[in-house]
C-alpha cells in the first residue's frame, strides 16, 4: 500500500461538551497510522493556549490503525473537549529502524511495504513540525549570526540585537 495523503496532522476540531461528559465523542483523522502509539491527541484551552497531551485508552481509543484513509480517535466518556477546548491529532512515528533483513533471506514484500511507508510517515511527520517553526530566508547570510534563541522569560520578548548578530530578550 501508498502513502498518498501528505498530511500527519488532523483538527483543531472545536470541542461542543459542556460538562466534558456530553458531546461529540468521536473524531476522525484521515491519514496512515501503523500503531495506534503513533497517534497524538492534543487539548489546548483556547484562552491560554495550555496545551495538554491526552493519553491513550485513559483519555480516548483508537480505531483504523493501518488504514490508509485514517479512522477514528473516540474521547472516553469523561474527556469529551469543552467549549473552550480544541482537540488536534497527529502522528509522530517513532525514528526507528526495526525491519531485519537477512542475506539470502526469504523477504516478503509486506515486509518491506511497512519499512517504506514507516520511512515515508517520519518525513511527512517531520515536514509537518518543520512547517510550524520560524525560518529564516534562503538567501540570508548567517555567518556572523548566533541563531540560539535564549531561554523563555515571564514577560519577555525576543529580539535581534542592536549589533545584529544575535537574538536577545526585551
Amino acid at each position: 500500500m501508498t502513502i498518498a495523503n501528505e498530511d500527519s496532522r488532523t483538527g483543531p476540531y472545536t470541542g461542543n461538551s459542556t460538562t466534558g461528559s456530553d458531546g461529540t465523542s468521536v473524531f476522525a483523522y484521515d491519514f496512515k497510522a501503523l500503531d495506534e502509539a503513533h497517534l497524538v491527541v492534543t487539548s489546548k484551552v483556547v484562552s491560554t493556549g495550555v496545551e495538554t497531551v491526552q493519553t491513550l485508552t485513559t483519555h480516548y481509543t483508537v480505531s483504523g490503525v493501518g488504514v490508509e484513509g485514517g479512522g477514528n480517535v473516540t474521547m472516553v466518556a469523561t474527556f469529551h473537549p469543552l467549549t473552550t477546548e480544541t482537540l488536534t491529532i497527529s502522528r509522530s512515528v517513532p525514528i526507528t529502524q526495526l525491519t531485519d533483513l537477512q542475506n539470502r533471506g526469504a523477504t516478503q514484500p509486506s515486509t518491506l511495504e511497512t519499512a517504506y511507508d514507516k520511512s515515508v510517515q517520519i518525513s511527512q511527520d517531520l515536514k509537518e513540525v518543520q512547517a510550524r517553526t520560524v525560518k529564516f530566508a534562503v538567501s540570508a547570510d548567517l555567518t556572523s549570526f548566533d541563531t540560539s534563541v535564549p531561554a523563555p522569560v515571564a514577560s519577555k520578548a525576543i529580539a535581534i540585537n542592536a549589533a545584529g548578530t544575535a537574538f536577545e530578550l526585551v
